[in-house]
């Protein structure tokens, strides 16, 4: 997602008086989104770092620097570091409106910034328009459960893919005697004994049955495909765009593009453009025909 916005052109464009459609490369907006958002950074990482916050920790935050000026420029703040205050109090101002607050980890020091300074991107998933979960917080129970199945998958690994087994004596072993015998069988199962990493050997009177759960039994791979197309489904990207081509139906790369454009993209960018429209022109601005626009041919 964060390639796929980073590679899109991002143009301010303009209405006509006769209908139709102009690149407004005279303002002085146009080559700050395009090019260069801040001396530090293209607009190709800029917006893609945006979009990786954006999916990250659900909320992504630019700073608008000297607004509605010549000298305008675009600042990532970090998403961990800011917090969303709605004054209806007004403690900050006469008016009760939203106020961003942005805390500075190495000065300490708080910065407020008003909604107007803020650009907001948001997840999908919002209860009230204003504040958004990640990715991670919608699939904290398929992602707990796919660190379970990774854990499991290490053990098998370090056993040699030798699961538990129940080993049948006849004799009388008391508690220590009995450790010490399944520490001994568990070196000899994973090979670790010199001279016997082939054979086991099983003293007279005893009897192994294994206990051997296999990736097909356990269902394993099904269980990580399924929990990777779920991941994939919460950040709205379609089995294909992950290479799992299983049940692809689409005729060409290009009706997948579109597809990927419609079903995934479209969303986001609407987001993108309308923040951004909003936020960086005046109201006579807006009225005289100016929006920003991705440039979505680059990718169909």
């Amino acid at each position: 997602l964060s390639e796929s916005i980073g590679k899109l052109p991002l143009k301010l464009m303009q209405h006509t008086a006769d209908g139709g459609v102009v690149k407004a490369s005279k303002h002085y907006l146009y080559n700050l989104v395009k090019d260069h958002p801040n001396p530090f950074m293209t607009s190709t990482s800029f917006w893609g770092a945006v979009e990786y916050n954006r999916n990250h920790y659900g909320n992504a935050y630019v700073l608008i620097k000297k607004p509605f000026s010549s000298n305008t420029s675009l600042w990532i703040l970090p998403s961990d570091k800011v917090e969303i205050w709605y004054d209806d109090k007004r403690l900050l101002s006469d008016v009760p409106k939203l106020w961003y607050i942005y805390t500075d980890d190495k000065t300490g020091g708080k910065y407020k910034y008003s909604h107007e300074q803020i650009m907001h991107f948001k997840s999908s998933t919002t209860f009230d328009g204003i504040t958004a979960l990640s990715v991670a917080e919608t699939l904290v129970t398929t992602v707990e459960g796919a660190q379970k199945a990774e854990k499991l998958l290490g053990k098998m690994y370090e056993n040699g893919f030798v699961a538990r087994a129940a080993v049948q004596y006849t004799g009388n072993l008391n508690e220590a005697n009995a450790a010490e015998f399944a520490k001994v069988m568990t070196k000899f199962a994973r090979g670790e004994h010199t001279g016997a990493e082939a054979f086991i050997p099983i003293p007279l009177g005893a009897e192994i049955k294994p206990l051997n759960i296999n990736f097909t039994d356990a269902q394993f791979l099904e269980i990580k495909k399924y929990t990777a197309l779920q991941i994939a489904a919460a950040f709205g990207i379609k089995p294909n765009q992950i290479n799992d081509f299983e049940k692809s139906s689409y005729a060409s790369a290009e009706a997948q593009q579109l597809a990927f454009y419609v079903d995934t993209l479209l969303y986001i960018l609407k987001q993108y453009e309308e923040e951004l429209t909003y936020k960086l022109l005046s109201d006579e601005e807006r009225a005289s025909g100016l929006y920003f626009k991705f440039n979505v041919s680059v990718i169909l």
